[in-house]
């Protein structure tokens, strides 16, 4: 039968990949691999955003040294970006980044292989305030102006691959950090 169903389309591998994305693969230390299509609760439990290593090429960045962002509070614990806006932590790195390009190519130091992860932590900072400001300005408005006082922090984050292979590292950044009123942002 299942032969029949995937004689039907002639592009198999992107067939099975696609079904693929769909399975929940689990394996906890000590038991067995467990493979399940996702159920409703599931899809609460398993939400998560994957920036950048996302199987979407217009999402997946796969240079030497990928940026992401990322909020915490001010005791630098991870807030959940969904618990905040709809917009997922894509927009926040694009607009983050999308400064940070616009900024280094004011300042930059001129001469050749001057790259935009050299930028110093000031033109950083002057992207990641702005980028945190029109952040709670519009996207995470209503969650702003419910929490005032609440200071959030944006870092930016770079995955490195040490020499030689092993574990992903993350070096952080602080670029931001702020409320909407010690920022002065008015609705």
């Amino acid at each position: 039968m299942l032969a029949k169903f995937l004689a039907a389309f002639p592009f198999k591998t992107g067939l099975i990949a696609g079904l693929l994305c769909f399975l929940i693969i689990e394996k906890p230390a000590g038991q067995p691999l467990h493979i399940a299509w996702p159920e409703a609760d599931d899809l609460q439990k398993y939400r998560t955003e994957f920036y950048p290593l996302s199987a979407f090429p217009m999402y997946a960045e796969f240079s030497d040294a990928p940026i992401i962002t990322f909020f915490t509070d001010a005791s630098d614990q991870p807030i959940r970006i969904d618990s905040m806006t709809t917009s997922g932590a894509t927009a926040s790195k694009k607009d983050y980044y999308g400064r940070l390009k616009d900024i280094w190519q004011k300042k930059k130091p001129s001469g050749k292989g001057v790259k935009i992860s050299d930028a110093d932590l000031a033109i950083k900072q002057e992207a990641g305030q702005a980028a945190l400001v029109e952040f709670l300005k519009t996207r995470a408005a209503t969650w702003s102006a419910e929490h005032p006082d609440t200071v959030i922090r944006l870092y930016e984050g770079v995955l490195r691959l040490p020499p030689g292979g092993g574990r992903a590292e993350l070096a952080k950044t602080l670029v931001a950090e702020g409320s909407r009123n010690s920022l002065s942002i008015t609705p």
